[in-house]
């Protein structure tokens, strides 16, 4: 059996043991819900499909929420494929307040309007409210990455299959998913130093994407560099009014600040929203009937 052939059969998890994820759309969000297998890429299509002919009362899409322990690494790079297209946001689960100290256990997630919680270090809550494996290449697709709860290994294949390899033909097409994984990271603006990173992580374990690292990636570079040329400044406006101090004049620096910022808020959001509204409509035109 040719290599290629078989690396398609190992990196995939058999059907018989992954389900498919919900995908939902709810006020211009897009959400994810579970595991991702073959067939999400289709219904992802489609969810937004049934936006773009029928947005009145959703709002404009422009985020996709994903809640999902990973699952079929090619079908998550194939929906991200298209969350890039579209230009649109990602945000996993909100951290809890454990990681200003370090301590990435706590999640928090909205499913259907309901709230729910996981830690995944107890195991208690809802084991939905994760975001890992598979489902950092959904988030790295956005053009906006919004923090969240990230935890990543490198890929990794059915076991059943690789085991029974000989030690060739497993470094083979081990060395074929590391490009194809690279490939698709570097295009999503993944720095390559994180991409190595995640290649150290053995699939037995999970690490999770430090505040550092997200911060980083807040922005694909051609995004944050667009609004600024539309908005005439990076997002925050730092005036130095929290290192100012209380006299008169700090005060009115203050206030001078606070009105920069919405102002700049604003921009950021009006000039996003109408990259997003073009985004759309060329990828209906692309997709559509």
């Amino acid at each position: 059996m040719r290599l290629g052939i078989l690396l398609f059969m190992l990196f995939a998890t058999p059907a018989a043991t992954i389900h498919a994820a919900e995908i939902y759309l709810e006020k211009g969000t897009v959400f994810i819900v579970g595991e991702i297998a073959h067939e999400d890429v289709i219904e992802f299509r489609r969810t937004v499909m049934g936006y773009l002919r029928h947005p009145e009362g959703q709002g404009l899409l422009h985020r996709v929420i994903i809640y999902s322990p990973g699952g079929d690494l090619k079908a998550a790079m194939a929906i991200g494929h298209h969350i890039r297209r579209l230009n649109l946001s990602t945000k996993g689960p909100q951290l809890g307040y454990g990681y200003f100290f370090g301590d990435y256990s706590d999640a928090t997630c909205t499913i259907r309007g309901k709230v729910v919680e996981y830690n995944r270090q107890s195991g208690t809550g809802d084991p939905r409210c994760t975001c890992a494996s598979a489902c950092f290449f959904l988030w790295a697709a956005g053009a906006w990455r919004v923090k969240s709860q990230i935890l990543i290994h490198r890929p990794y294949f059915n076991k059943e299959d690789y085991r029974d390899l000989s030690v060739d033909d497993a470094k083979k097409v081990y060395d074929e998913i590391m490009l194809y994984a690279q490939s698709y990271l570097d295009k999503m603006g993944i720095s390559q130093l994180l991409i190595e990173k995640l290649f150290t992580v053995s699939s037995a374990t999970v690490e999770p994407l430090s505040a550092e690292d997200q911060e980083a990636l807040m922005y694909e570079p051609f995004m944050e560099e667009l609004l600024i040329a539309k908005c005439g400044g990076s997002f925050l406006v730092d005036l130095g009014a929290s290192r100012c101090g209380k006299t008169a004049k700090c005060k009115a620096l203050k206030k001078k600040e606070y009105r920069l910022q919405e102002e700049r808020t604003n921009c950021y959001a009006d000039a996003y929203g109408t990259i997003v509204r073009k985004s759309l409509r060329e990828w209906y035109e692309n997709y559509g009937p």
